[in-house]
């Protein structure tokens, strides 16, 4: 049977071989997202869970410790995303859509980019084009839609992520052009 880490020292063993691997893991979390002050923000978050999994005893000394922490930085990564609900798939729609604070010239270009956003979301199937709404500028939840739509999870799910492609191919141009 598996013993759980509860002494003081091999969790302080296991902080410092977290420590020790800090820019893997700030790596990974870079993956998801691009900026780097979230990035730190994250990787604290991330310090935090894995001490109190430490605490609770929910890590296993013979688990490898290293999937275990990257698999942490993935899902409080993809949590991030999730609440800020600024991400389409790497493309930051906040920055394209929402920003205020800038002159007039980047007002301008914002606007632009704004514009293309919903033009290339009206190239969508309806079906996609709600979900995405929905989802990212309503910010409703998959449960949410699926119970409005009258569909399963999983189906307002793969209607994203076919969207969320065919949003990529058609923004494309654009921003290899930028």
């Amino acid at each position: 049977m598996l013993t759980a880490i509860k002494s003081s020292t091999n969790a302080k063993s296991v902080m410092l071989q977290l420590f020790d691997n800090k820019d893997l893991v700030k790596n990974r979390i870079r993956k998801f997202i691009k900026d780097n002050d979230d990035v730190e923000d994250i990787f604290q978050d991330v310090i935090l869970k894995v001490h109190n999994a430490l605490s609770l005893g929910k890590y296993q000394e013979e688990d490898k410790l290293m999937p275990w922490v990257m698999r942490i930085a993935s899902n409080v990564s993809i949590d991030f995303i999730r609440r800020n609900k600024k991400f389409i798939d790497n493309i930051c729609v906040e920055d394209c859509i929402f920003r205020t604070d800038c002159n007039i010239e980047e007002n301008i270009i914002n606007q632009q980019n704004k514009e293309y956003i919903f033009q290339c979301m009206n190239l969508l199937p309806l079906e996609q084009k709600e979900v995405v709404q929905l989802y990212y500028f309503e910010a409703y939840s998959f449960k949410e839609i699926a119970e409005m739509k009258n569909i399963s999870i999983n189906t307002a799910l793969g209607r994203m992520r076919y969207a969320i492609k065919k949003l990529k191919k058609a923004m494309l141009p654009q921003l290899m052009a930028a």
